[in-house]
């Protein structure tokens, strides 16, 4: 099972703590702007925070929303004596709800899942077992390029002709000179990368063309694996392998070997042979 929501939560109380004794301690000296600015900003995280992990984690997102809500009712109770102390409040936590919302749902999605463009490169040219194109979108690490590029290297191992390339408007989108494909996505926002996921839906009917997913993420691929296996069956591709890799969790758990590259390089030997 993943830490990353445990602790995410651990740290979430400990700012919440953190908030509450600022709160109070702007309350004690009468520091109207503090009362108001600095648990606004905590019910404005809150919220944000419940909001990012509702689909992955609802429970925790009931908790956070929860504790939001106690923190407003504290504070009101504290403040309802205080001037204008508690609107300050309100408006300062929808201020930050509202930025965070924006900064995610547009300037973040659209900067992480922007088209990159790269030219085709060739491995193994004169490979005669088949020809496999790999498409993926490198996110804003390497893993994923790292990770697509062991496929390909143990498919190159077994004799493979592998093209490789990033998921743009200038990759193939004729796939009949190709007996598989390959599709790498980093996972945001618990969904594989938008970029990719238009690459899929503009290629139309795969005709039942063998398809590998690789789904990469730092701990947690639990709604992006199969998210991207029912993106390639609505597509009509048959699903060969769908392959979850994590950058940041053991993957002990999945291939019974640490290193994520040897991992992915050993899938690639499992394979079929294309039938000619």
């Amino acid at each position: 099972m993943s830490l990353m929501p445990i602790v995410t939560i651990l740290v979430i109380l400990v700012l919440l703590v953190a908030v509450c004794w600022l709160a109070y301690w702007g309350y004690t000296h009468q520091h109207v702007w503090l009362m108001a600015l600095i648990p606004g900003l905590g019910v404005g995280l809150l919220l944000s925070a419940a909001t990012m992990v509702r689909l992955p984690f609802p429970v925790a997102a009931i908790v956070l929303i929860v504790l939001a809500l106690l923190l407003i009712a504290g504070c009101w109770w504290t403040y309802r004596a205080t001037d204008g102390a508690f609107v300050r409040l309100l408006a300062f936590g929808a201020a930050t709800f509202a930025l965070l919302t924006v900064l995610w749902s547009g300037v973040l999605s659209y900067w992480i899942n922007r088209e990159v463009v790269s030219p085709l490169d060739v491995l193994n040219p004169g490979g005669e077992t088949g020809t496999a194109l790999v498409v993926y979108h490198p996110g804003q690490s390497s893993f994923q390029r790292d990770v697509s590029y062991a496929f390909a290297e143990g498919l190159v191992s077994k004799g493979w002709r592998v093209e490789v390339t990033t998921a743009s408007a200038q990759a193939p989108k004729d796939l009949s000179g190709y007996d598989l494909l390959v599709l790498g996505a980093p996972t945001y926002d618990w969904q594989p990368a938008k970029r990719l996921q238009a690459y899929v839906k503009g290629l139309g009917d795969l005709s039942v063309k063998p398809t590998v997913t690789i789904i990469s993420g730092a701990g947690y691929t639990e709604l992006s694996q199969p998210a991207m296996e029912r993106l390639v069956q609505e597509a009509g591709g048959e699903l060969v392998q769908s392959l979850p890799v994590w950058s940041m969790r053991p993957n002990e758990d999945l291939y019974s070997i640490s290193d994520p590259l040897e991992a992915m390089r050993q899938a690639a030997l499992e394979i079929p042979t294309p039938q000619r």
